[in-house]
């Protein structure tokens, strides 16, 4: 679980249960003190796993087994390279 209680992973039971994710762009501090951004659930607070600079990230949940996925429909393995994809400013 994350260090946060308003930043979940896909271990828990509330983003497990979650049918239909709203992401949104979030900014929060990280435990570096550090400014930062991810998506987030506006129902269950699941960070996505993929890099909210990235114009196609991965959506599944952070921790997420089984292939990642972008809402284009791309799809990787984990661990192995990404198609190419572009980054925001």
């Amino acid at each position: 679980m994350s260090a946060h209680n308003d930043l979940l992973t896909s271990d828990d039971p509330r983003v497990l249960a979650c049918v239909q994710h709203g992401w949104r762009a979030y900014r929060y501090q990280s435990a570096w003190n550090t400014d930062r951004v991810s998506w987030r659930c506006v129902w269950c607070h699941g960070v996505a796993c993929g890099d909210w600079r990235e114009t196609d990230p991965c959506m599944e949940p952070y921790h997420h087994e089984g292939d990642h996925r972008a809402l284009s429909g791309v799809s990787w393995p984990l661990g192995g390279n990404r198609p190419k994809a572009g980054f925001r400013g």
